[in-house]
């Protein structure tokens, strides 16, 4: 009887660990088919992970180079720009609506678009464009809108506004402006 001996690939490193796993399994069923089909990984994946440690040990599972992004793809700077500022100066508008808003001032952009914008510059929810409001405000002293005022009040229901009497625990903006709590079904 030839058979293969090989060691066990062991490694703390959770990236790789799962890849590790695979092969670790494959080895002690003694069927790659059978390994693939538990992991829910294609034979071709495996015979790849294989082929990267047989050439370079384990750390070769370690995906050292990231797909660069397609800059092509993203919209131009002043667009960008204009989609940040609004949604720093209207935070409680979803994506699409900030795209129907900026298409009436000639920017066109969709709302994907606006999504993965904000996305790129942490302002993907809510709270965290209500947050950046925060900071303009306290940065440069600005003087607030109705509907920035107005802002904390219509998302109400959120739950960072649920129990704004403990300030330390995120709730933004409640010491400047009171949040009424009523049901919204009642007021829109």
């Amino acid at each position: 009887q030839n058979k293969k001996v090989t060691l066990m690939i062991h490694t703390n490193n959770p990236i790789i660990k799962h890849k590790a796993g695979l092969l670790n399994l494959a080895e002690e069923l003694g069927n790659v088919s059978r390994a693939c089909k538990v992991m829910g990984v294609s034979r071709d994946t495996f015979y790849r992970y294989q082929e990267l440690v047989e050439d370079g040990g384990i750390d070769n599972l370690i995906n050292k180079s990231r797909k660069a992004p397609n800059t092509k793809n993203r919209v131009d700077e002043a667009t960008e720009a204009a989609v940040v500022a609004y949604a720093v100066d209207q935070p409680a508008h979803g994506q699409h609506r900030t795209s129907n808003e900026l298409r009436k001032s000639g920017v066109f952009v969709s709302g994907s678009g606006v999504r993965s914008i904000w996305v790129r510059h942490n302002l993907e929810n809510f709270k965290k464009r209500l947050k950046a409001l925060e900071e303009k405000v306290a940065n440069e002293g600005i003087i607030l809108n109705d509907a920035q005022v107005a802002a904390p009040l219509c998302q109400a229901s959120c739950h960072c506004f649920k129990n704004h009497s403990n300030r330390d625990q995120g709730a933004v903006m409640s010491n400047k402006w009171p949040v009424i709590r009523t049901n919204a079904k009642s007021q829109f």
